[in-house]
């Protein structure tokens, strides 16, 4: 049982910290497209879904690799955290314009390809995920992947209505991000160094 929350715990943090960019952007489309709000919501999880297909099929791919050293792929998320610590911290905290495409986009373009094209840490992170887990773990990371989805999509939607829910995320979330991507990486990499001991 504890395992299993753990599995959760793990795959909707690497949601989250791979995905608060994409949730401002999602909140500035939705407030670009008011009158279209249904539609970049179905885009916004019509991406979500396609590049967790493409995580999933990458990490299977993966793990064709010797099983007791899939999980040194975690150091890509480390990686990526440590990276964006640098990048936090080089720009002094700035927060990138959520800029969304032209006028001449439509509501749905403009959300799935805004969605895919700020995804690869996504993608990476959960190829991870997946190249590292067992048919019942993939089960639970597909269910947290797609609930928390879900739940990004909803706080969107909420955060029009609430400033006190879209500010928290526009000055905390940069901050936030790249330390669940180390969190996440280092768990990954803990199982391969439990995997390479004598007898395991």
């Amino acid at each position: 049982m504890v395992d299993i929350l753990i599995v959760i715990a793990i795959a909707t943090g690497a949601f989250m910290a791979t995905n608060l960019d994409n949730l401002v952007l999602l909140v500035g489309l939705l407030g670009r497209y008011s009158d279209r709000r249904y539609e970049v919501i179905l885009a916004y999880l019509s991406g979500a879904l396609i590049v967790g297909a493409v995580s999933y099929y990458v990490g299977k791919v993966a793990g064709n690799f010797p099983v007791n050293y899939i999980g040194l792929l975690g150091i890509f998320p480390v990686l990526i955290g440590v990276f964006e610590l640098f990048r936090l911290f080089r720009n002094k905290g700035v927060i990138r314009d959520p800029a969304v495409p032209g006028a001449g986009s439509t509501a749905i373009a403009a959300t799935l390809l805004t969605q895919l094209g700020n995804s690869t840490d996504t993608i990476v992170t959960f190829s991870v995920l997946f190249a590292d887990s067992n048919d019942l773990a993939d089960e639970l990371v597909i269910m947290a992947f797609a609930g928390t989805a879900t739940v990004f999509a909803l706080v969107a939607r909420g955060a029009l209505r609430y400033d006190w829910l879209s500010r928290p995320i526009q000055l905390y979330g940069h901050y936030i991000t790249p330390l669940i991507l180390i969190t996440v990486g280092l768990y990954v990499l803990s199982n391969t160094a439990l995997d390479l001991l004598p007898g395991t």
